[in-house]
């Protein structure tokens, strides 16, 4: 087909159907605009062939020349495995650690010898707690004891005497006025009234009556039926 018969044949197809004549025009610019930077890099190395086989001879020498630079730099860095073995050996963090350094956590250890001697620490004791001479007759005023609130219950009945707190059957200690320290032992706790012994002695001790305000008065209970 000639160039003139082409030309008119695309003439009468624009005329006969314009729309279609467009859309062909659109894909023919698509085309060439995807293919032709390909059909131009095939060309290209075969216009500049013996530029390319210059450039490939004259960079072989160079990847040679530095791949036996990074082999020799590597054989002066290695190390021989006996050398680092020694090393290893002479590390003071290589050494395992003595059984003897090892403190066993389930073995019972004596603790050390206090510096004062049991015979001195029941002298202590003895001094601090005085027994009552038998000559004199223990009082609660001549003690300096008052019986300050008394508990009753079920579970067991309390008194606070002088600021302790004490049970039933419990020792307390008791400060005379003269300094002298006794050992006294609660016999029984009642609602109003305490009882101690006293080394031979029983002492008691009354809960004092409340002070009223003026006006006040205190009455019995009165019993029921009466």
């Amino acid at each position: 087909m000639k160039l003139d018969k082409l030309s008119k044949q695309l003439r009468r197809d624009l005329a006969a159907n314009p729309k279609r004549a467009i859309v062909l025009g659109l894909m023919v610019v698509v085309a060439l605009y995807f293919w032709a930077p390909l059909v131009w890099g095939w060309m290209k190395p075969t216009s500049s062939g013996g530029k390319s086989a210059v450039a490939k001879s004259t960079s072989e020498p160079l990847v040679e020349a530095t791949a036996d630079a990074s082999v020799t730099k590597s054989k002066k860095k290695s190390i021989r495995w006996e050398l680092l073995a020694v090393q290893m050996a002479g590390d003071p963090r290589m050494k395992p650690l003595r059984a003897s350094v090892i403190r066993d956590p389930f073995q019972w250890k004596e603790p050390p010898p206090s510096n004062v001697s049991s015979e001195a620490t029941d002298e202590l004791a003895q001094a601090s707690v005085k027994p009552l001479a038998p000559s004199v007759k223990p009082t609660a005023e001549s003690l300096g004891l008052k019986l300050e609130s008394v508990l009753v219950s079920s579970r067991g009945n309390v008194a606070m005497i002088n600021g302790r707190v004490a049970r039933e059957g419990q020792s307390i200690n008791i400060s005379a006025s003269d300094a002298s320290q006794f050992e006294a032992v609660v016999m029984h706790v009642d609602r109003d009234r305490v009882e101690l012994r006293l080394a031979e002695e029983t002492i008691t001790l009354t809960l004092a009556a409340p002070k009223l305000a003026s006006g006040d008065e205190l009455r019995a209970p009165v019993k029921r039926g009466e």
